[in-house]
């Protein structure tokens, strides 16, 4: 019979390759890796290369159809169709698959095809799909194969795969005597790629999800206006009900979703759009470089991934093999990440070093009765030494055995540096102070006998302190965070799992402080830079809550939503960032997934009825924008605006926000949605009819409310029918108007403007008209009329921060100062200066601005300052220092002065409306005065904290903080 073989340039090129590099030594066994290259060869010098085979083995160096069933004989008549399935390939790290090569001669009347499948394990292994490599669904007879489109990170996904696992199916049959063969396979890869160096993002928002490699759950950011506002919401996820990873880097978000059909994200973090995504199976708590590099511990694969988040690409991959472990990754300050592996058998438990590059600097071996999920994470302390605390459980019962060990490691070569047996350390309930303290929380859920305890380690392993749980029906704690006040926040639950804490203890000796009470999913939980706490929170009666706490334990606000635990037949759960919590960037916005899971009546889960939807809350802002100007009379028609961060509607939970004015004689003004800005702001108008009777004449405030659905504040709101779940709270900003002619007593001439003096009219002078002057101080003359009792003075025509004081001709002036002189900008640049007043009855009617100019020109430099004084007020502190300490709970108009002083730097400013804020300053030393006094002291801690051994503000003003205040206004 003719025999037609076939051969191909392109396999006869491969060939001479093979030759040349494998044909001239001694044949290697089959198969063979070169991990370092990144090449699989199979030369068929036995089968073990092809461990499933029904009717096609090796024979001669060459895959071949068999002739019997018990596939060891080679002889026509073959059988007439057969395959065999490689064994599984995995490279050590692999970051772009590359080519698929084999020789294969293929007579008249025969038949062979090659497939490349996704491997799971024997149960599941399939054959990639077309999307990934186009005919693979057929199979392909020639070669070269591209197969750089296949995933590396994922696959399928059908049944979770593995990643970087792929085997070959190779299929033949006949319809003669004769048998395709096949030798000579080859497949390649790319090892690595990209910039392959390390180094961690102390300064970022969110470097781990665990904010830094100490553990301390405490974020450097802040809401600077403490609640928040919905402001977009990503279409709901279907089958995925949770939230994996979640990261802020370079301005951008990247969270992963999980169950069905989950991608790891990019997206925009002002709109929610998404720049990219990858199909990817999460499982871990990853870790991020300064230079975007995602390093993440898979559990459930079993691989370590390095993926550049600029584009998704995988830089490499490690496939350890050996288990699963506790999916946390740590960046030393050397570049050095740290993970830890564990096998399902619980034999042991492993650390690893690994290099930037993704090769193993080295390795250490650890305790054998260790309980795989439960080890703790990797902390690295102000030591540089590592850190770990771990359960301990007997794998046949799985049950604590309290054995659970603390480990000081060093980072160097993995070396015990010592260990202490503290019992069976609690999921997250470890961190290490900035003076290297390190704390433990004990877990007993399975009643081991172990003491129950709090620790706080030495970092020599001394014990500093250690304290008994609160009660002994505790099981324990779950995690910890610490605050920059030296107190341990802790996450307790009892064993009946009834009850749910989040407790203060001090850390200099384990004192209870407070408790509040929390949930189960209150153990996701993270602290502002101002000590406030953000807190997941769900319970059985069908409440799901995000929760906003003061460092003072006030809550100032929480999402509210609530539903019905079941509805008959079928069961709904709600939760907030479940598995992951919500994070915040350097703006104060916070980010995080709001699930459902859901259940039958026979509780069997309903993945089709299940989602997640990712969100963001933006800090809310709201502005009163009215402009009304003038005296308003009778039947005047005064128009309001007011600016809001909060949306018309609600983007998460649907139902329209609201917006109104409340006048001080109680009547409404409702606003409504007009227009969104360039920044996203939303601006909203309404308008109120003056009446002819019921407001009285004078100066009249009224109060801007918004309130958002969902969202409810400590600020009450008065809507007649409020949004729904807000509890008619939310937040306010004010105002005021003149009004005249509404009758009541008052003589004709209370609502008349002031009388003009005879001559030129209401006049400001400086320097008796002087074009030029060298000295910042200057006199002013102040021309005003027979009936003017007050004065106000400004460097600016928008009079902000400007004061109303008695009315005198003459005043001395500082052409640089704000808030009515009492503030003096420390340099005084060259220039025109502009002086201008207003003049008032006693009624309170005023004048329009006037003016004067004067050139200014300092003899020695353009920002030459001169010591500034403060202008003459009668009955208080007349100079420009402060002379007396000044505290909480204080009335003087010192405190007035101190906050107009802390409004002018923005760092340090009390408020960004109502009480406090800037031209709204008061009397009173609030906390929200204190709270400010604290950002200024930490701002200038070199020079008033440190010489008193402080590393926080006390918000007290004694001497150290007078002394800078007094230096920096200009003594």
């Amino acid at each position: 019979m003719f025999e037609r073989k076939i051969y191909f340039t392109g396999i006869l090129l491969l060939t001479a390759v093979f030759v040349g590099q494998f044909f001239c030594h001694p044949v290697l066994a089959a198969p063979a890796y070169n991990q370092t290259t990144g090449v699989y060869t199979d030369d068929f010098a036995d089968n073990t290369g092809f461990t499933t085979r029904s009717y096609v083995n090796v024979n001669a160096g060459k895959l071949q159809l068999t002739h019997d069933d018990d596939q060891t004989a080679f002889t026509a008549p073959y059988k007439t169709s057969g395959y065999a399935y490689s064994a599984k390939i995995i490279p050590t790290s692999v970051a772009e698959w590359g080519t698929l090569s084999f020789d294969a001669v293929i007579p008249e009347g025969t038949t062979l095809k090659v497939q490349v499948y996704d491997y799971y394990d024997a149960d599941y292994n399939a054959p990639y799909s077309d999307i990934y490599l186009t005919g693979n669904s057929t199979g392909f007879s020639t070669s070269p194969i591209d197969i750089s489109g296949l995933p590396i990170y994922s696959s399928t996904l059908t049944a979770r795969d593995k990643i970087t696992r792929i085997n070959i199916k190779v299929t033949m049959t006949t319809t003669n005597t004769d048998t395709p063969t096949l030798d000579n396979l080859q497949l390649t890869w790319t090892t690595s790629q990209g910039d392959l160096t390390a180094q961690p993002l102390y300064n970022s928002p969110w470097p781990t999800e665990l904010l830094n490699n100490q553990g301390t759950l405490r974020s450097a950011y802040a809401n600077s206006s403490v609640y928040p506002a919905f402001k977009w919401a990503r279409d709901k996820k279907t089958t995925n009900n949770s939230l994996y990873t979640n990261l802020i880097y370079d301005g951008k978000i990247y969270y992963s979703d999980y169950y069905e059909d989950p991608y790891l994200y990019a997206i925009n973090r002002d709109t929610g759009v998404a720049l990219w995504q990858k199909q990817y199976f999460p499982f871990g708590h990853p870790s991020v470089s300064q230079n975007g590099t995602f390093y993440e511990w898979d559990i459930s694969n079993d691989t370590f991934i390095a993926v550049d988040l600029a584009d998704g690409s995988v830089k490499w991959t490690y496939a350890s093999l050996a288990g699963h472990g506790n999916a946390y990754t740590t960046i030393g300050d050397d570049g050095m990440i740290y993970f830890i592996t564990a096998p399902s058998s619980n034999a042991n438990f492993t650390v690893y070093a690994m290099n930037p590059d993704g090769s193993v600097e080295w390795t250490k071996n650890l305790d054998p009765t260790i309980y795989d999920d439960l080890i703790g994470r990797i902390m690295i302390g102000p030591d540089d030494n590592l850190y770990l605390a771990t359960p301990s459980s007997n794998d046949s019962t799985n049950k604590y055995t309290g054995l659970g060990r603390l480990y000081s490691l060093s980072p160097t070569d993995g070396a015990v540096n010592w260990s202490y047996e503290v019992g069976d350390v609690g999921g997250e309930a470890t961190a290490i102070d900035d003076d290297g303290v390190i704390y433990v929380g004990i877990e007993d859920v399975t009643s081991s006998g172990q003491a129950k305890k709090i620790y706080a380690f030495n970092s020599d392993g001394s014990v500093k302190w250690s304290r008994n749980h609160l009660s002994s029906n505790d099981i324990g704690y779950y995690k910890f965070a610490l605050r920059s006040d030296n107190v341990l926040v802790a996450h307790r639950y009892n064993a009946s799992y009834a009850s749910y804490y989040l407790d203060g203890f001090d850390t200099a000796d384990g004192d209870l402080l407070w408790s509040i009470p929390s949930s189960y999913y209150g153990k996701e939980f993270f602290l502002d830079k101002n000590n406030g706490l953000f807190e997941d929170y769900s319970d059985d009666a069908g409440v799901v809550s995000e929760k906003y706490y003061d460092a003072d334990r006030n809550l100032k606000w929480k999402i509210y939503y609530n539903y019905s635990v079941a509805d008959g037949t079928n069961s709904q759960y709600y939760y907030f960032g479940f598995y992951r919590g919500p994070i915040m960037d350097e703006r104060g916005w916070l980010y995080g997934g709001f699930s459902r899971f859901y259940y039958d009546a026979s509780r069997t889960e309903i993945v089709a009825n299940e989602f997640l939807q990712y969100f963001a809350l933006a800090p809310w802002t709201l502005t009163n924008s009215s402009s009304i100007s003038g005296i308003k009379l009778e039947g005047d028609t005064l128009n309001f605006s007011a600016t809001t961060s909060m949306l018309e509607t609600n983007p998460l939970f649907g139902g329209t926000n609201q917006v109104q004015v409340v006048l001080d004689n109680g009547d409404k003004v409702p606003l409504s949605y007009s227009s969104t800005a360039a920044n996203g702001d939303t601006v909203w108008t309404g308008s109120y009819t003056f009446p002819k009777s019921g407001l009285g004449c004078g100066t009249h405030s009224y109060t801007v409310e918004a309130s958002q659905t969902y969202l409810q504040t400590d600020i009450t709101t008065h809507f007649a029918s409020a949004p729904t779940n807000s509890n008619n709270t939310g937040i306010t900003a004010s105002g005021t108007f003149t009004s005249i002619g509404c009758g009541g007593g008052f003589e004709p001439e209370a609502y008349n403007p002031p009388t003009p003096p005879t001559g030129a009219g209401f006049q400001v002078i400086i320097n008796n008209n002087d074009k030029t002057t060298n000295d910042r101080e200057v006199t002013l003359n102040l021309i005003g009329g027979p009936d003017t009792a007050k004065i106000s003075l400004s460097n600016t025509l928008d009079f902000k921060n400007a004061i109303q004081e008695n009315y005198q001709a003459t005043k001395q002036w500082d052409l640089c100062s704000s808030s009515g002189n009492i503030i003096k900008n420390t340099f005084c640049p060259a220039g025109e200066k502009i002086v201008y007043a207003k003049f008032f009855t006693k009624y309170g009617v005023a004048t329009s601005a006037v003016f004067d100019a004067i050139s200014y020109q300092p003899i020695n430099t353009p920002s030459a300052a001169r010591p500034l004084n403060i202008g003459k007020i009668l009955g208080v502190n007349n100079s420009n220092t402060f002379l007396k300490d000044l505290k909480l709970g204080q009335t003087n108009f010192d405190v007035k002065r101190l906050q107009i002083f802390l409004n002018s730097d923005p760092d340090t400013q009390i408020a960004r409306s109502g009480p406090g804020s800037p031209g709204q300053e008061t009397f009173f030393f609030g906390s929200l005065t204190k709270l400010s006094v604290i950002k200024f002291q930490e701002k200038y801690a070199e020079d008033i904290l440190v010489p008193l051994g402080l590393k926080q503000g006390t918000g007290f003003v004694s001497k150290n903080t007078r002394l800078k205040i007094n230096e920096l206004m200009g003594k």
